[in-house]
């Protein structure tokens, strides 16, 4: 809205819109309320910059092995829910056993 600062709504738009499509309005508001400033109804610029850094060093691991699966099929389409066979998956990557 302009004002510098997310009310609970306007986070839980950036988290839906931009993050994670399926969060809950619980789990925004959880997390909202742990980091709001003090008695105030909205997060500042620095509280949701923190918000974000703890969301994707949480999600890190998650976003490697997107880029990993990106990097062997050369192409964008795989997303958080594409499903690869264990056929598709050793024929980009000959030296790859089912033992590893």
């Amino acid at each position: 809205d302009g004002s510098g600062t997310l009310e609970l709504e306007e986070l839980a738009s950036v988290f839906r819109e931009g993050l994670e499509p399926n969060i809950s309005t619980e789990e925004v508001a959880r997390i909202y309320s742990a980091w709001r400033d003090g008695e105030s109804d909205s997060v500042t610029l620095r509280v949701f910059i923190a918000i974000m850094a703890m969301f994707i060093k949480r999600h890190e691991k998650d976003w490697q092995l997107l880029q990993a699966m990106q990097a062997v099929f050369d192409s964008q389409w795989c997303t958080d829910t594409s499903t690869v066979s264990y056929r598709e998956l050793a024929e980009r990557c000959p030296g790859l056993s089912e033992t590893q």
